[in-house]
């Protein structure tokens, strides 16, 4: 059995669940999943009601879908539709060099 990333077992599995993610939201529940990824979905869920993400230099945050300033994600606290032109942004992409915020971005 191989370890590596790049052989067909692991490009197979992020290609049918992954959604594009490598992160505790990947795993996400779905119809014709199997019962273990079902499953594995499942303990996920309970992982991140107590996950935080760790901003760091916010490049692999994302500023809408991670569990970052509170208890879960800011897009499940907004009212107002996400503008689509920052919907999967990073962190690092709505702050200036100073790690202000890019409030021009917002204004949607």
């Amino acid at each position: 059995m191989t370890k590596e990333n790049g052989s067909l077992w692991p490009r197979a599995v992020r290609a049918k669940y992954y959604n594009g993610r490598c992160d505790i939201y990947m795993f996400s529940s779905k119809h014709e999943a199997s019962n273990v990824w079902q499953g594995i979905s499942e303990k996920a869920k309970l992982i991140r009601q107590g996950a935080r993400a760790e901003v760091e230099n916010g490049k692999k945050t994302l500023f809408w879908f991670h569990s970052w300033a509170c208890d879960k994600p800011l897009s499940s606290l907004v009212i107002n539709p996400i503008p689509p032109n920052i919907e999967d942004t990073t962190m690092e992409e709505l702050c200036d060099e100073k790690s202000r915020w890019k409030w021009d971005l917002f204004d949607e």
